[in-house]
């Protein structure tokens, strides 16, 4: 299998990052550790720490290397609008609806006023309702009826 393209080198690539030399040195020796090329306990003695600080160094750069090639959402990421600024919203909305509103209730006034049948219907049907209410209120209660004079068909009727 021929390799196109130039032999990609740790070196080179750790060396165009930016950051301190300790921190590229530390980088390379982890690397060549994880490469298989560096034994531990040289890498101990060259970064001059400890195993479990060694290891907690290498998990660490393992932990940050995996969340970096994690697959993320495309785009920029929504920006979270503050709490404040949402309040000032929600109220601007709300005065609007409340400006409406009222400009629909200075309408609904100004033809009141301006259309005076409208408030004559009302009139008439409380007039009826009226007559309707003393004409119920004018019928005799219902046991105090008088007597029913006896007419010509009646059961109690002499012919």
């Amino acid at each position: 299998m021929v390799q196109r393209g130039r032999p990609t080198s740790a070196i080179s690539m750790v060396g165009r990052l930016k950051g301190t030399v300790m921190a590229k040195e530390r980088m390379l020796i982890i690397l060549e550790n994880l490469g298989g090329t560096l034994p531990v306990a040289e890498a101990l003695r060259r970064m001059g720490v400890s195993r479990t600080r060694f290891h907690n160094l290498r998990m660490a750069t393992l932990a940050a290397a995996l969340r970096a090639v994690e697959l993320r959402p495309r785009g920029r990421p929504v920006r979270e609008v503050p709490k404040s600024a949402r309040r000032i919203h929600d109220l601007e909305e709300k005065i609007v609806r409340l400006e409406e509103d009222l400009a629909f209730t200075r309408v609904r006034e100004e033809l009141a006023l301006l259309v005076p049948w409208t408030g004559c219907r009302q009139k008439k049907r409380r007039r009826v309702r009226a007559w309707w209410r003393d004409a119920v209120l004018l019928r005799p209660p219902s046991d105090s009826r008088p007597e029913a004079t006896p007419g010509p068909f009646s059961p109690g009727a002499s012919a």
